[in-house]
């Protein structure tokens, strides 16, 4: 499977995203998601690879295209097979801004606790 990587743009060419039209999405072991918006992982809710579709669209129908963006922090724990299931949701959705980041410390903590 290819993967066209985008080229890396300076800082101050960036576009910088509006807060609201951001959804992270995290995953945990044992198919576990974790998923919250804008920048509260407080407020962050649990799913099954099944049930992220649903969330997916939820966000694109209440987000401006051009706003939406999806940032995916894969866990140490979460599988290749879940990496790829989460992509592969981006392009069976249409999302066009995603992500794939390094999970914060913070939120790996939260997530090894409620996994």
């Amino acid at each position: 499977m290819g993967i066209k990587l985008p080229k890396d743009v300076p800082d101050n060419i960036r576009q910088k995203q509006p807060i609201s039209g951001v959804l992270t999405l995290l995953l945990g072991g044992n198919d576990k998601v974790f998923y919250y918006e804008k920048d509260d992982f407080h407020t962050m809710q649990a799913t099954t690879f099944s049930g992220i579709r649903s969330v997916i669209i939820a966000k694109k129908v209440k987000t401006k295209q051009s706003d939406l963006m999806i940032i995916l922090k894969p866990s140490p724990e979460a599988s290749y097979k879940n990496t790829i299931q989460i992509l592969d949701e981006m392009n069976i959705n249409a999302v066009k801004r995603y992500a794939l980041v390094d999970i914060d410390p913070d939120e790996y903590k939260w997530v090894r606790s409620h996994e």
